[in-house]
């Protein structure tokens, strides 16, 4: 990862603070968009040089791959703050349009480098402004000002992944808007399997013929957790949660699948979908898991999916391809990523995934908000928490409820969970790399991993090599032949989500390599 080189007394006495790093655009062509920069210095009247990288791939770190788009002066109106009032900063702001039509540094869908430069009028000399990210600079910036901390100490503790750079990324394209022949192969890290080796697999463990007989035979009742709520994360679905604690520790949850139409659609209209989800209208298909003692043996965690007449089903469709659709292959794409099924057996390492909240999207009717189904989701968890979870997965159960826990009646989940591991005190570049990118595309299907170097827990966990082959999934434009097309997210849905996040933009600038990838394009 890049590290810094400027002095932290510096750090918010120059300083860009808009656009953050990972800024979004969403237009349909690049060029002649425009973005108000701006920030502060510490000279009145100082002069502020705004420049783009020259192409995505020159050298960030050479003048002479930055071009001039715009100037301006620092205001002579002193910023002073109470807890530092000796060291006043100037405010400055510009309009600049960093990809002027012909200019060929920013793709549709690419990632654009841009940086400040101011020149000190009191000795000529230049420096290169301090920039921040859009996943933690506001927070981070509202805690320390609020709590009476100096500029210094806000940059300090605010700094971001850029260490001078501005990415701003494009969504006007995505891997989904790809030819065919060039589209990921979502869902296809587990291969498939034969309908007549799933009734096996069926057959292996007695699962209930269809949906009614799941529920008797686990003993659901009316009194059982239940949530209602759009699937935004990683599918695109309305669904009806039900989970149910049984005898001797085991655990069933199905949950009910509903679209706009009745049909495997993915990505409706969210306020349809739910609206549909709550009259019990439009279901497509049920997907049930269960999980039995002994743990972490074969079969321990068991799946079945049920069709739209609730009788039992040999395949599940999870998104718009439909390209692999075996049971219970990918269940397993996110249910324990370091899974198989083998033998006609799903090995150990299947697992149950803790819910998230606040990677769903709710009705407005009353009895079905977020708040309304708080509760819901807290006893949802706690079922959860009793099956075998890896410690990724009950490490984020612990910072989703804290300073509570899971078992507290009440207790309220929380959106600000960040494991230790990428947690650090100087700068926000971690943070701002888990929050920013790990959350929005990795985390949950990541947290399933029994091996702790997948589980992405920590930084430590993005070695050079993970590095370079993270870079490689998310940005090497996709072409009609070869084998990487973009394999990472491996669902459509999320794939969408974090193509239309800032993320590659601070990948780019924070996580740095020579693979030629910068433009990150799809």
């Amino acid at each position: 990862m890049r590290q810094t080189t400027v002095p932290l007394a510096l750090f918010l006495a120059a300083c860009t603070t808009g656009p953050l790093n990972g800024t979004t655009y969403s237009g349909a062509t690049t060029a002649g968009a425009s973005f108000t920069f701006e920030g502060y210095v510490d000279h009145p009247n100082e002069l502020i040089s705004v420049q783009v990288l020259s192409s995505p791939t020159a050298d960030p770190t050479l003048d002479s791959s930055w071009a001039q788009i715009a100037t301006a002066h620092s205001s002579t109106n002193p910023i002073t703050l109470s807890a530092d009032p000796s060291n006043p900063l100037y405010a400055w702001t510009v309009t600049a349009v960093p990809a002027p039509t012909g200019f060929a540094g920013w793709p549709l869908g690419g990632v654009l480098r841009t940086r400040g430069v101011s020149t000190d009028p009191t000795n000529g000399n230049t420096r290169i402004l301090t920039t921040f990210d859009a996943p933690t600079f506001s927070q981070c910036f509202g805690a320390a000002y609020a709590a009476g901390e100096t500029w210094s100490a806000i940059g300090t503790n605010c700094t971001g992944l850029g260490y001078g750079m501005v990415a701003l990324v494009s969504t006007g394209k995505t891997p989904l808007a790809l030819p065919s022949n060039q589209r990921p192969d979502w869902l296809g890290y587990k291969s498939d399997s034969t309908t007549s080796a799933t009734e096996a697999y069926y057959q292996s463990w007695n699962a209930p013929a269809n949906l009614t007989a799941f529920k008797q035979a686990y003993g659901f009742t009316s009194s059982d957790p239940t949530a209602t709520y759009y699937n935004d994360g990683d599918l695109g679905i309305g669904r009806e949660m039900h989970c149910h604690g049984g005898a001797n520790g085991s655990v069933a949850c199905y949950v009910t699948n509903y679209s706009a139409n009745g049909t495997a659609e993915f990505g409706d209209d969210p306020a349809t979908v739910l609206a549909n989800a709550i009259a019990h209208t439009d279901k497509f298909a049920t997907v049930a898991m269960v999980f039995t003692q002994p743990a972490n043996t074969p079969n321990s965690v068991k799946f079945v999916v049920y069709g739209a007449d609730d009788n039992r089903s040999d395949t599940a469709r999870l998104d718009t391809a439909g390209v692999h659709t075996s049971v219970p292959n990918n269940c397993l794409e996110c249910h324990g990523i370091d899974s198989l099924f083998l033998g006609g057996q799903v090995n150990a390492n299947a697992k149950f995934l803790p819910f998230d909240p606040y990677s769903y999207k709710y009705s407005t009717q009353s009895s079905y908000t977020l708040d309304a189904q708080q509760e819901q989701f807290r006893k949802l968890n706690a079922l959860v928490s009793q099956t075998s979870l890896t410690t990724a997965e009950n490490d984020f159960l612990a910072g989703l409820y804290a300073p509570n826990s899971v078992t507290t009646p009440g207790a309220f989940a929380n959106d600000s969970y960040v494991p230790s591991g990428w947690q650090s005190s100087q700068g926000q570049a971690l943070q701002s790399t888990y929050l920013g990118i790990v959350k929005v595309g990795c985390r949950t299907c990541h947290m399933s991993a029994t091996n702790p170097a997948l589980d992405f827990m920590s930084s430590d966990d993005w070695s050079p090599t993970t590095v370079t082959t993270i870079r490689k999934y998310l940005c090497q434009p996709a072409a009609a032949s070869g084998s990487v097309k973009h394999p990472m997210p491996q669902a459509e849905r999320t794939t969408q989500k974090l193509w239309e996040s800032g993320a590659r933009g601070l990948l780019v600038t924070g996580w740095t390599g020579s693979d030629g990838f910068d433009a990150c394009v799809p």
